[in-house]
This record gives C-alpha cells, sequence and structure tokens, in this order.
C-alpha cells in the first residue's frame, strides 16, 4: 500500500499542490468576462396563482451589459410596496468598482 499508478500514492503535498488554486480578484473576473466573449443567459419562471397560468421571461446579457461592481438599489418602501420608478437603478459600490486597465479593456469592448 500505496498502489503505484494510482491515487492512493499522492502524498498529501501533491494532492495540496494539485488542488490550490490562485484566489480570483474581481478584476481578473471581469478582465476574463471581457476577454472570452461570454454570454450569460437568465430564465426566470413564475406560475400565476389565480389561474396557474405559467409565465417565462428570458434575458440575455454580455460583457458590456453588466454595470461591474454596482448592486441593485433597494426598490422595497416603508409599506413593503415595490417603488417600479427606482426598479432597474444601480448603485456603484466603491469597494467593488474595476481597476483602469480593466474600464479600458470594457469600453475597447463596446466600441467593437
Amino acid at each position: 500500500y500505496p498502489v503505484e499508478g494510482s491515487h492512493l500514492e499522492l502524498t498529501e503535498t501533491i494532492i495540496q499542490e494539485l488542488t490550490t488554486r490562485p484566489e480570483l480578484t474581481f478584476d481578473d473576473i471581469i478582465k476574463y468576462w471581457g476577454l472570452s466573449n461570454m454570454e450569460v443567459v437568465v430564465m426566470v419562471e413564475a406560475i400565476d396563482p389565480l389561474i396557474s397560468g405559467t409565465f417565462q421571461a428570458l434575458q440575455s446579457y454580455q460583457a458590456e451589459d453588466i454595470a461591474y461592481g454596482a448592486k441593485f438599489a433597494p426598490v422595497f418602501t416603508e409599506n413593503n410596496e415595490v417603488d417600479m420608478e427606482i426598479f432597474h437603478d444601480i448603485i456603484q459600490d466603491p469597494n467593488h468598482s474595476p481597476n483602469d486597465e480593466v474600464i479600458s479593456l470594457i469600453d475597447n469592448r463596446k466600441n467593437k
């Protein structure tokens, strides 16, 4: 024991080296998204409780559609109602804003 040529001969050190990955940063993710020509497709499905009708919404997002480092504004009022006037508003988070290199990459992609 250990069996040569199998996972049983791997030491704890070798396993650690094989499974440890560098930590990704916010900018790494944005940069990859911008360079890879990636698209995310989102499908939301709901059922109307009165008539049991099924409704679907389908939306796709590419790099130029994303507000990097932002979040949606709170839309619920004090009366627990949704304020549709601000439903699509976003708030930029200064702690998660892309750096200048990444912003340049995004701008160049938008201009293509």
